[in-house]
This record gives structure tokens, C-alpha cells and sequence, in this order.
């Protein structure tokens, strides 16, 4: 038998309707694919493949057991949510778009993707989309709002039909938002293609094409790949001198750029970034302003 996620449902024995509990059940349910589909689909993984499947419903409680296809997928799927719970237990209330920001950060942080084998799937920095996380969240707040005392959601990750439920992870009850995330949220992806120049701040090992750049001109530090195949062999064989400290490389970068609305200003990510034309290197054996 392989381990499954469990979504368990603690009622209230005031609680006369069945339809009622298999509701609220299915509301958790419902969250947690949310979730799993969110993280799955951030780090590349295509969303029809993350349907899960009911393994089992138990007996006697509001338990219920569910496999995402992907099975490898499900112990991080896991680790995410609680990830997400734990982040929910530190700041119990959205009330702006800060709130927001700061648990996808975590999330975004607290992704595990070394544990996926097919690392071919995996994004550059994966990021979470704030608006599609405050969704879910919306729909945790509304699904609390509804319990009454005693009442918990928690989840779980085991074998189907295990008894001990000690090491289930509570979903905070007191969790809230206060407002519409709509409304909290502004956010602007644009895709952008631009020639710059860059510094190389991490240089990848022969046979790697995941570079870190620093933009020369608003200073922004991002993870890109470097398309450019032939440029890339030539560099990574020794045909072209190693990039030294101060050298920039003049280059044509893809990329999405991701502004968001909250109390820091000016605040953009770089995300998804591919470098898809390397022109020259340009050589400074002095500062790193000596060519400006």
C-alpha cells in the first residue's frame, strides 16, 4: 500500500446534518488540491496531470484519502501545505496585500523541488501568484467562518486507514481575511525582452545552463538560463576566457517581469528568465564602474 494524503474533518457532535459535514469535508478537500495545484503548476508541472484520486473514505469519522497521479509529487505536495498551515499559525489575518505577499514568499521559499525526479520540469525561481494564493485563502477564511466550537480541519500524510493521528497538521481556525483579495491585490506580469548588460554573480559548473545575473543598471538579481547553446559550449570547453568578477556580459534576455501592490514601493521581481543571445564580454580589470 503507498501513502496517501488525508483531509480529516473533526465535527461537532451538534452537527445532525451528514450533508452539512460532507460539505465542509469537501470544502477542505477542495483547498488542498488548490493548493497542490498552485505549487505544482508554479514549478512547471502541467495542470491536467495534478488531478488526484480518492483512495479511501473512512468509516465512522470525516476522513477522507486522496492520491494526486503524480504520486512522487504527493510527500511535497504535503510539505507545502504545511507550509502553508505553519505560515497561517504565525500571521492568522490578510487584512492587505503585505499580508499576502509575505506567506507566498514563504511558500515560494519552502517549495521542495529536489525531491521531483524529472528536474527538467522544474522553473527558475518559482513564484507564487499572490492573487491565486488569496483565493484559496478566501475560500480557508470562508470555510471557517462556518465552524462552530471544537470544530478543526487538519491534515495528514500516511497510509490509508492508520488510527494515529498525532502527527496531523491543524488547519488554524481562527485563520481570516478581512476584505477581498481582489481589492487588496494589484498585480502587473508582463513579459519583456530587452538587450542589457549583466554582471554574473554565480557562474554554473560545465554542463549546466542556470546562471545568476545582476542587472548592471537597476541592480536586480535573478536566476536565468542560458539559452544560447553555442555561446554556452564555447564558454563551458575554455574557447573563451573565464568571466572575471568585474566583466559584464552583453546579452539578449526574455523574461517576466512581476510588479506588486502593497506599503513597499517599487517593489518588481524578475522571474522566468532566459538569456537567449549572449553578444560579447566586456573586460574590466578595475572596478566595477570603471566602464561607465
Amino acid at each position: 500500500m503507498e501513502k496517501a494524503i488525508a483531509i480529516r474533518f473533526d465535527f461537532s457532535k451538534e452537527r445532525n446534518d451528514p450533508a452539512v459535514i460532507l460539505e465542509l469535508l469537501s470544502g477542505y478537500v477542495k483547498v488542498y488540491q488548490d493548493i497542490s495545484e498552485l505549487t505544482g503548476t508554479v514549478i512547471g508541472f502541467d495542470k491536467k496531470n495534478l488531478d488526484f484520486n480518492l483512495v479511501s473514505l473512512e468509516n465512522g469519522s470525516a476522513l477522507i484519502w486522496i492520491s494526486c497521479k503524480i504520486k512522487e509529487l504527493n510527500e511535497a505536495f504535503f510539505n507545502s501545505a504545511t507550509i502553508l498551515a505553519d505560515s497561517l499559525e504565525t500571521n492568522p489575518e490578510v487584512s492587505d496585500a503585505d499580508d499576502i505577499n509575505d506567506h507566498a514568499e514563504k511558500l515560494s521559499e519552502g517549495l521542495d523541488v529536489k525531491s521531483y525526479k524529472d528536474t527538467s520540469k522544474i522553473k527558475i525561481d518559482p513564484w507564487i501568484d499572490p492573487m491565486l494564493l488569496g483565493q484559496i485563502f478566501q475560500s480557508i477564511s470562508a470555510l471557517n467562518d462556518r465552524l462552530l466550537d471544537g470544530e478543526a480541519a487538519s491534515i495528514g500524510f500516511g497510509y490509508p486507514g492508520e488510527k494515529d493521528f498525532s502527527t496531523f497538521k491543524t488547519i488554524n481556525k481562527n485563520f481570516k481575511v478581512n476584505g477581498n483579495v481582489v481589492d487588496m491585490l494589484s498585480k502587473v506580469s508582463r513579459g519583456e525582452s530587452y538587450r542589457g548588460k549583466f554582471y554574473v554573480n554565480i557562474l554554473a559548473n560545465k554542463g549546466v545552463n542556470v546562471w545568476r545575473l545582476e542587472d548592471v543598471f537597476n541592480n536586480k538579481k535573478f536566476s536565468a538560463k542560458i539559452l544560447d547553446t553555442e555561446w554556452l559550449d564555447s564558454y563551458q570547453s575554455g574557447e573563451t576566457d573565464p568571466i572575471g568578477p568585474n566583466d559584464i556580459i552583453d546579452a539578449q534576455i526574455s523574461c517576466d517581469v512581476v510588479v506588486l501592490n502593497g506599503k513597499r514601493k517599487d517593489k518588481f521581481e524578475v522571474k522566468n528568465a532566459k538569456v537567449n543571445k549572449v553578444f560579447s564580454i566586456l573586460r574590466n580589470k578595475g572596478r566595477q564602474d570603471d566602464l561607465f
